[in-house]
């Protein structure tokens, strides 16, 4: 599949790495002597086309993007509210809404995985196992285990997988139709909103495992130091 892009939003603050963010956009974080967002983006050939949302030391990025990946193509989105009131993923995600008329992949700048990301043939979302699942929002499986019957929220309980913030979007049309029904959510929580409205008109959506690694708050930040560390330790 060749015509599709990849968006990681990376206009936000940061808040929750504490210090670590005063003087670095949580992208540049650096995890075992990589920053973060160069886990993500070495996931891709270099002929797919990456969508960037700036905001927070957004000039920051760019520059150690172009010099990083100097042969790959971004398109850099410049968003003009990434904190306070009004501001939020949803808002992010309608600034570059023009770069993502086609398939596309959606991933958070806080996250990392060990295995090959699938190409936006299908509709689908990430999800992991043997996680805490009340810090994240989640996914409720079919019978079978293939396919998201449910997007639920933070703190719900019961036979649930989280949702790792990696999803792929094949009917981008029916993504962005169903959000104009629901603008307000969509401001607030993001992409998320966009996945839960395909499920509840039963667009299939097909659940994909991952090894996951989160960057997004100083905890998780500190085991995945650890855990990549003895990966590449074994090997």
């Amino acid at each position: 599949m060749k015509n599709y892009r990849v968006f990681i939003p990376c206009a936000g603050i940061g808040s929750r790495l504490g210090s670590l963010t005063d003087n670095f956009n949580k992208a540049l974080v650096r995890v075992n002597e990589k920053e973060v967002i160069t886990y993500i983006i070495d996931k891709f050939k270099q002929s797919i086309e990456i969508v960037v949302a700036l905001g927070y030391k957004g000039q920051q990025v760019k520059e150690f993007l172009e010099k990083t990946y100097s042969e790959r193509k971004f398109i850099f989105v410049e968003i003009d509210n990434f904190e306070g009131p009004g501001s939020g993923l949803g808002y992010t995600m309608l600034q570059c809404k023009e770069y993502l008329q086609g398939p596309f992949i959606f991933i958070s700048n806080d996250t990392i995985i060990l295995e090959e990301i699938p190409e936006p043939g299908i509709n689908y979302m990430g999800y992991a196992s043997e996680r805490d699942v009340t810090k994240f929002r989640s996914v409720r499986l079919n019978q079978e285990g293939s396919g998201v019957i449910e997007l639920c929220e933070k703190g719900t309980q019961g036979n649930v997988k989280p949702y790792i913030g990696l999803s792929g979007v094949k009917d981008w049309e029916e993504f962005w139709k169903v959000l104009e029904e629901e603008n307000e959510s969509f401001m607030k929580i993001g992409e998320s909103a966009g996945l839960r409205l395909m499920i509840n008109k039963e667009i299939p959506m097909k659940g994909i495992e991952f090894t996951w690694f989160d960057t997004g708050n100083l905890d998780d930040l500190a085991k995945t130091e650890k855990a990549l560390q003895e990966l590449q330790n074994k090997n």
